[in-house]
């Protein structure tokens, strides 16, 4: 009988799992179809601020778990505020005239609106 909790606990664990990882995974994939899209190269910058982008996506991820468990929309605004002031901090970076620098800061900037949008479906629709 115990063994089957134990079953059970690992497969929402499991589950939940999947769900966080989801987010960031297809904000960077989205991230580097935009960059294609619109024909700025992928440089090794632009995967360093790909790496940046999924970390804070995580972290979307997890907070959107909580939230979803009924800690209420306040972390909702909480998150949006957070997103909003990286994505002015990582523009400014994207503003920059140096191609390294520029190429960072436009990859985060797209990686975390992404984040941001696959976070607001995920919770929203998420189980």
């Amino acid at each position: 009988m115990a063994g089957g909790c134990r079953t059970a606990v690992g497969a929402v664990r499991l589950a939940a799992g999947r769900a966080v990882l989801a987010v960031p995974t297809a904000a960077v994939l989205a991230t580097v179809a935009t960059l294609g899209w619109v024909g700025l190269p992928v440089s090794l910058f632009a995967v360093f601020g790909l790496l940046l982008a999924s970390a804070i996506g995580i972290d979307y991820a997890v907070y959107a778990q909580g939230a979803r468990q009924g800690e209420g929309p306040e972390r909702f605004a909480g998150i949006l505020l957070a997103a909003l002031t990286s994505m002015i901090s990582f523009a400014l970076l994207g503003l920059s005239h140096t191609p390294a620098v520029s190429g960072f800061g436009i990859c985060v900037t797209v990686g975390i609106a992404f984040n941001l949008v696959f976070f607001h479906v995920a919770a929203r629709y998420g189980r």
